[in-house]
């Protein structure tokens, strides 16, 4: 079976590794903080997706190397676009919202994607439950997250 991340570029790499990265930094960030309580095997899941568009460059470290800090900065900007939030669920629940709002338009085409299916999950809880706050801030903090990320030349 061929490497589907093979013949991409590497904006497209980031592209793909980007919605599971995002949301692994900011559970693992809050998890050990103690704000927020996700299981450890979320977050090896969300690793491994997040890896999983860098694999076929193994034998090329240098460059492997040079796309995991360059999602790691790019992922650090965007969460800054957030600004101050009031609120720990608001802030996942926001980048939640902005994987959903990349495959409600077409930007991600693996809708298996790992970061995809515990963001689906965690909307789910959060439109269930109701005690996530105000949906419609995180709404509005995944909207200036694509922005940003349109801005920086992503999912053009």
């Amino acid at each position: 079976m061929s490497n589907p991340y093979k013949n991409k570029t590497d904006r497209q790499l980031i592209e793909h590794a980007l919605p599971p990265y995002i949301l692994r930094l900011v559970l693992g960030t809050l998890n050990s903080e103690g704000d927020f309580g996700v299981e450890e095997e979320w977050l090896e899941v969300l690793d491994v997706a997040s890896i999983k568009p860098l694999n076929h460059l193994e034998n090329d470290t240098i460059h492997m190397h040079r796309l995991a800090r360059r999602l790691e900065q790019d992922t650090a900007t965007l969460l800054k676009a957030t600004g101050q939030v009031d609120s720990t669920r608001s802030l996942v629940l926001a980048v939640c919202y902005f994987i959903a709002k990349l495959v409600d338009e077409g930007m991600v085409q693996d809708q298996t994607n790992q970061g995809v299916l515990f963001s689906l999950l965690v909307i789910l809880e959060a439109e269930e439950s109701g005690d996530w706050g105000d949906v419609n801030i995180s709404k509005a903090l995944a909207g200036k997250i694509l922005d940003r990320m349109l801005l920086m030349g992503y999912y053009m």
